[in-house]
């Protein structure tokens, strides 16, 4: 064998083997892609379950500020009852207020009448 026709037959040998590589590299870099586009779709998932629960942790915070279902049933309880002392109150006062019209006016009458019979 001549020197050159070695010398072809390791270039071919080399271009093969680079060739192969090449092939080989491209796929891995195929592959690479593949798999960086299916991590971002899991990263923006994951984000927005993260978004969520930190919504949820806001949400459950501001239910825990506020008053237990009993404690704000007791205060309503407590409130109508005032409410209806109130309006007891209320009634009473213009059943005196009625009364006390009815005697005023009966006193000016009373009056008119000792005015008359006087004058």
């Amino acid at each position: 064998m001549s020197k050159a026709k070695v010398a072809v037959e390791t270039m071919a040998c080399e271009t093969k083997t680079f060739e192969e590589n090449e092939n080989f590299i491209q796929n891995k870099i195929v592959k690479t892609q593949e798999q960086i586009e299916k991590l971002k779709v899991e990263l923006e998932h994951e984000r927005m379950e993260k978004a969520h629960r930190e919504e949820c942790v806001a949400l459950a915070k501001l239910i825990n500020q506020l008053p237990t279902r009993t404690e704000t049933k007791r205060r309503i309880e407590k409130q109508t009852v005032e409410l209806q002392k109130l309006k007891n109150e209320k009634n009473l006062i213009e059943k005196e207020m009625t009364a006390k019209r009815k005697q005023f006016a009966l006193f000016n009458y009373s009056l008119s009448q000792l005015q008359e019979i006087l004058g």
